[in-house]
């Protein structure tokens, strides 16, 4: 195995297709919803052209996330608040709404989150808890650690 970040780095100018994630939907057509335009789009365009917003979204969609979550958790290293989109913190909430089917799946990348989250506890543990989305995530992390810890 060449390690948890050498999957990002061996795609460098690859898409979700060429890496051989399937796309379930049909291809948008003309009445498609903005969110699947937009998915499909970023199906097809090469993963080093993706921003911190494509990166979050695609997650949340839970499309590609066994190539794009290592890349979103070693973009959280330098800030584990990172805001790609929307708030502080956003990518780092996104990860946490992944099924649990994926972690069980994908073990390697929950044992580096898990890391990336002890790593980062002192900075968990001090948000200010009277702000509803730093509960959530001080919440969340905890849940995550003690729940995917035996992996």
């Amino acid at each position: 195995m060449c390690g948890f970040f050498c999957l990002a780095m061996k795609v460098p100018n690859k898409n979700l297709r060429d890496l051989g994630v399937k796309w379930l939907p049909n291809i948008p057509s003309a009445d498609a919803s903005s969110i699947e335009v937009r998915a499909y789009r970023l199906y097809l365009k090469s993963l080093p052209e993706y921003g911190l917003d494509d990166i979050r979204f695609m997650i949340g969609q839970e499309i590609g996330a066994e190539y794009l979550t290592p890349i979103a958790i070693n973009n959280l290293k330098t800030n584990i608040l990172l805001e790609a989109e929307y708030y502080e913190g956003d990518l780092l909430n996104i990860i946490f709404k992944l099924h649990e089917s994926f972690w069980e799946q994908h073990s390697y990348i929950a044992s580096a989150f898990i890391k990336l989250l002890h790593d980062n506890y002192q900075t968990l543990n001090s948000l200010d808890l009277s702000v509803d989305i730093y509960r959530q995530i001080h919440k969340a992390s905890h849940i995550f650690i003690i729940k995917y810890s035996v992996l």
